[in-house]
């Protein structure tokens, strides 16, 4: 991934080759881009999940398609590559990570793709840097169980894991390490009802003495995939097991 400071310095050689590119553009057909629009465009960063890769510019920019006029690329050695959906040319043919692109919009609108966002202002030039983020494998660090919500006291850590009380409702947390964005979280348990997703779960007890075992698959946008297991040994909630209910 490039440093801060080699982005600027390529947005500030883009910034250079804009006024040429206006140039080109006052001596085309197109009626709505003209040197004079030219302004100093902000460079932003827009961000990517891994597994979008590389698409071609008519599919990464289908979020602002009817707001799009025209986008360039400069490859450099006085070569500039286009999309220009208006004209069916596509020079570009793949938006390249870690390349940046500028793009005129004939109107404010909302770039969207791979699960990012970024407001585009318009009528107006946009520089957009396209890199992908490389999210780290998952770490769970724990599963907790907890009782706080459920109004009783049937709950003891125990060596092997927690003894819960038959027929009683827990909160269950995956924690993963860094908390990372874009996991997707697969609940599953030997006995009982589990309800919910996302990195909190409830789980009710079966009416019954038992041995549970819970498991949570943890998977990022990459693919990678992180597992955990944690047993619960239900039995029936008395003084004798949960001193607080006596």
């Amino acid at each position: 991934m490039k440093t801060a400071k080699s982005i600027s310095k390529t947005l500030g050689v883009i910034s250079v080759i804009a006024l040429t590119v206006g140039l080109l553009l006052a001596q085309s057909t197109t009626p709505v881009i003209h040197a004079a629009d030219m302004k100093t465009p902000q460079p932003t960063v827009f961000q990517l999940e891994s597994l979008q890769g590389e698409p071609a510019p008519e599919a990464g920019f289908e979020s602002i398609a009817g707001h799009l006029v025209i986008a360039y690329h400069y490859a450099g050695a006085g070569v500039w590559h286009v999309y220009w959906p208006e004209f069916r040319i596509d020079t570009i043919q793949i938006l390249e990570l870690g390349k940046v692109y500028l793009l005129y919009v004939d109107s404010d609108c909302v770039l969207q793709y791979g699960g990012q966002t970024y407001e585009l202002n318009g009528p107006d030039w946009n520089f957009i840097y396209w890199y992908s983020v490389v999210e780290p494998k998952p770490v769970i660090e724990a599963l907790l169980v907890t009782k706080d919500r459920y109004g009783h006291c049937c709950l003891k850590e125990s060596a092997w894991g927690y003894k819960v009380g038959r027929g009683h409702m827990y909160d269950i947390e995956c924690v993963v390490a860094g908390s990372g964005t874009g996991l997707f979280y697969e609940w599953s348990c030997t006995d009982g009802a589990l309800s919910g997703q996302g990195s909190l779960v409830t789980w009710t007890a079966p009416d019954k003495n038992s041995q549970v075992t819970i498991m949570v698959v943890v998977r990022n946008a990459a693919g990678d995939m992180a597992y955990k297991t944690i047993r619960l040994d239900v039995v029936l909630c008395t003084p004798h097991e949960f001193p607080c209910t006596s």
